[in-house]
């Protein structure tokens, strides 16, 4: 069964998250903190989005199988399984929700910017080559 292993976090935690750079005991410290906070699952992202509150103290954190470069993983999904989670996470009216993929046309269909704010990262391949990554941000990025 595919799984998208997304993390619940509250969406003042979830910014926190994504502008840490942990270099002093006390930025660890926050950042274990906020990971106390959290649910972390393997559900498939159905049955886990399912049950998450559309509330303005619920952040969802979906890091799912890059398409293409994830059709190589343990757990994949196909084309349908990531049409179906934009559209499930499309619901989501309050709860910030934030999606990390590559900048591929796929993504760029399912997720476009009138309803995600799209932040560019240069992530890195298993190879170490740069590699375009994003972070889609919904209800608190901007939009």
């Amino acid at each position: 069964m595919p799984s998208t292993e997304p993390i619940l976090v509250k969406p003042i935690e979830a910014a926190a998250l994504l502008n840490i750079s942990p270099r002093t005991l006390a930025d660890w410290t926050r950042l274990r903190g906020v990971l106390r906070r959290a649910n972390f699952t393997t559900l498939d992202f159905r049955a886990f989005l399912a049950k998450c509150k559309d509330t303005a103290d619920t952040g969802i954190y979906c890091d799912p199988p890059f398409p293409g470069p994830g059709d190589a993983y343990a757990h994949t999904m196909t084309l349908n399984d990531h049409r179906e989670l934009a559209a499930v996470l499309c619901k989501f009216d309050v709860a910030r929700v934030v999606v990390r993929y590559y900048d591929v046309p796929l993504i760029r269909e399912l997720y476009g910017t009138r309803h995600w704010a799209w932040i560019t990262l240069v992530g890195r391949k298993q190879t170490n080559d740069a590699a375009p990554e994003v972070l889609l941000v919904r209800n608190g990025g901007g939009k």
